[in-house]
């Protein structure tokens, strides 16, 4: 088993996308109309999940509800949701979901949501962009600065399709920038997918994969505020058998400025690429904030995805054992497998703000 290294990525934000050949991309301008609020910035900094067993994927994810807003900047209620259906035989999954409150009441917020198709054959990468634009003015004076980030994303099955297993997820906000002539803040929603199913519980005949990929952002921006944005990446290898052990977060520290006394982090872009479809039995993609001091803040970064149970692949061999064996084209053979991560971060510093973390069971 081979872990790789963490390390920053920072002048190659797009490294995933050497990866994407046989593009087919839509582009396309919407105009969102998302809930404002003024003082309450709720931060999703990602989720886990793990099932008992490996699936393939009719619906997970996980985004932040805002349930309710006084406008005071006395309280930030709000709801983390974590989807975790899969997608061959029914299962209980295990779910943590990790975000930030922010109470600053100078600023300004606001939430909405995107509804990406992604279909076309088994194996192939499928790709979407859109550039979404906010009308928000009071974000667009001279003094103020702007950020986008993910406020969560759901991946679900189009109505009526077979569930697949999963080979490379791309969501994120890869560019923000406002257009002064039509006062309006623009971003640029990117997705892709690659899925199949290869395994005999799948239906031969069907080489079809549609999925819908629900993106939900939030825009942050006002008056003692400033963003910075970096990327961090990770790869790992699995042997024939078993998954390698889970790795552990990954500490990492930003550096910021020290004019700004509190900070926290978002996340703007998730990317995974496996060597081969799989099945999953867990995921996790999140981060948590420690202290920030002197423009310096560490965090504790992990992402991972896990296919099997270490000694998952034995206890199958061992209950195999007396019974007769399949002929070598209906077997499935185990192979080692190959694992590359990337997180894409923003550094959000406030002149004036209290902020907690949260982690929700």
């Amino acid at each position: 088993m081979v872990l790789g290294l963490w390390m920053p990525t920072f002048q190659n934000r797009n490294i995933f996308r050497v990866f994407l050949f046989c593009l087919a991309a839509l582009s396309m301008t919407r105009p969102l109309h998302g809930q404002a609020y003024a003082g309450c910035l709720p931060i999703w900094q990602g989720f886990s999940l793990q099932w008992q067993y490996p699936h393939s994927l009719a619906r997970f994810g996980s985004h932040l509800k805002q349930v309710e807003n006084s406008g005071s900047g006395n309280g930030c209620p709000v709801k983390q949701i974590v989807f975790a259906t899969p997608g061959n035989g029914a299962d209980s999954a295990k779910t943590v979901g990790y975000h930030a409150l922010v109470n600053a009441g100078l600023l300004h917020s606001r939430t909405g949501n995107l509804t990406l198709s992604l279909a076309g054959k088994e194996k192939e990468v499928l790709h979407v962009t859109e550039v979404a634009d906010v009308s928000l003015p009071e974000l667009l004076e001279e003094d103020f600065n702007w950020e986008v980030v993910l406020a969560g994303f759901e991946l679900r099955t189009a109505e009526g399709t077979q569930a697949d297993q999963i080979q490379a997820l791309d969501v994120g906000i890869d560019s923000v920038w406002r257009d002064g002539k039509e006062q309006k803040l623009k971003f640029r929603v990117d997705a892709g997918l690659q899925m199949a199913c290869p395994t005999m519980d799948c239906e031969p005949l069907n080489q079809i994969v549609e999925y819908e990929l629900v993106v939900y952002w939030q825009v942050v921006g006002g008056p003692g505020f400033m963003s910075q944005r970096s990327s961090y990446g990770s790869s790992r290898n699995w042997e024939r058998q078993d998954t390698a052990p889970a790795v552990e977060a990954a500490k990492v520290v930003l550096l910021g400025d020290a004019h700004y006394s509190q900070a926290t982090v978002g996340i703007t872009g998730l990317h995974l690429r496996l060597d081969r479809p799989a099945l999953m039995l867990s995921w996790d993609s999140h981060l948590e904030c420690s202290n920030f001091q002197n423009g310096l803040l560490t965090m504790l970064l992990r992402m991972d995805f896990v296919q099997n149970h270490p000694g998952m692949d034995a206890a199958r061999r061992a209950a195999r054992k007396y019974k007769p064996r399949p002929s070598s084209k209906c077997s499935i053979k185990a192979h080692p497998g190959a694992m590359f991560w990337e997180m894409e971060v923003a550094l959000l510093q406030f002149e004036a703000a209290k902020i907690e973390a949260k982690v929700v069971r």
